[in-house]
């Protein structure tokens, strides 16, 4: 008996010093990582704690246009379409709070989020009105802006950014796996401080058509565990964000002239949800404007050079036309 206790007990110390070395290895890692990465653009207070904001173009009287990434992930996943919509636009992207560059915060609520965005844009020095162009997660931050906001948002581009009906349209198998992946996620934290995301290296795929500057910065983040931390909770809080968006915007249709973009690819059950809701409400708001880019997947939009052209192209002819 006593020599069991005593194996189990050896058992216990070594298993326990592997996870010192596991957490103390990725924490070295990741401070190497950061130390390596550089900061491209500047740390804005937004409430308590700074974000970080990216400006690319030159300013002038027009509305300036504000990326608001997908969620969990970073200003990075910008590389390609920010460089080039700052060809002719004035271009804010925008970590919000505990992910990217950007400082922790308290709350990853949805209307926390927008508070914090609203507040460090203007000390920035980047008045309203703004063109929201938002990312899947960070569509539905823009449309929360605009309808606690409408005076302030000149404008709104939504790419493949889920309506609050999305889950509720989905076939209930489609609905689990959502739920499957949302409860898997948060576990990411975790994984992220044993190390064990940094050997997978989920976003590789996703990350390598970037620029390499942006590339390394989304794989950096992706396994940093205050990263992952951030992610994981604003994940947690779709729900509450779409029940807040519902709360305000079934009083009236946005205010601002709306272009959605959908993803062409793959054909699933998902992507043809997601078109269908997009065609449904440009249908419903006089004015609004519907593009699908074809062959498009909901990462490659942003991260693949040929499909971030149709998007600027996109952005940039549909500014053109709504903004005379």
């Amino acid at each position: 008996m006593r020599r069991l206790l005593r194996t189990l007990g050896a058992l216990v110390l070594l298993v326990a010093a592997a996870l010192l070395l596991a957490t103390t290895t990725q924490a070295v890692a990741s401070a190497r990582d950061r130390a390596a990465l550089q900061q491209p653009g500047r740390l804005v207070e937004g409430g308590g704690h700074r974000l970080h904001l990216l400006e690319q173009g030159k300013r002038s009287g027009a509305p300036s246009l504000v990326l608001l990434h997908g969620a969990g992930s970073s200003s990075a996943q910008w590389g390609w379409l920010g460089a080039m919509l700052a060809e002719r636009h004035h271009v804010v992207a925008v970590d919000r709070a505990g992910l990217g560059f950007s400082e922790p915060g308290e709350s990853a609520a949805a209307e926390v989020a927008v508070e914090e965005l609203r507040t460090a844009l203007r000390r920035a020095g980047i008045a309203p009105p703004w063109i929201l162009v938002g990312h899947s997660l960070g569509g539905l931050h823009a449309r929360l802006l605009e309808a606690r906001h409408p005076g302030e948002v000149a404008g709104l581009v939504l790419l493949d950014a889920p309506a609050p009906a999305f889950f509720e349209r989905l076939s209930p198998a489609a609905r689990e796996s959502q739920r499957s992946f949302r409860a898997r996620a948060q576990w990411l934290p975790a994984l992220s401080r044993l190390g064990i995301l940094r050997l997978l290296d989920p976003l590789e795929a996703v990350a390598a058509p970037l620029p390499s500057a942006a590339a390394a910065a989304l794989r950096a983040f992706s396994v940093d565990a205050g990263h992952q931390l951030a992610a994981a909770a604003e994940l947690a809080e779709i729900d509450a964000a779409s029940a807040s968006f519902r709360a305000l915007r079934d009083v009236a249709p946005p205010a601002a002239p709306v272009l959605r973009i959908s993803r062409g690819a793959p054909d699933d059950e998902f992507t043809r949800v997601q078109q269908a809701l997009d065609r449904e409400a440009t249908a419903a708001v006089r004015g609004a404007t519907h593009r699908v880019i074809p062959g498009a997947t909901h990462f490659s939009l942003v991260t693949e050079a040929h499909h971030a052209r149709a998007v600027a192209e996109a952005i940039t002819g549909w500014l053109a036309r709504s903004l005379r």
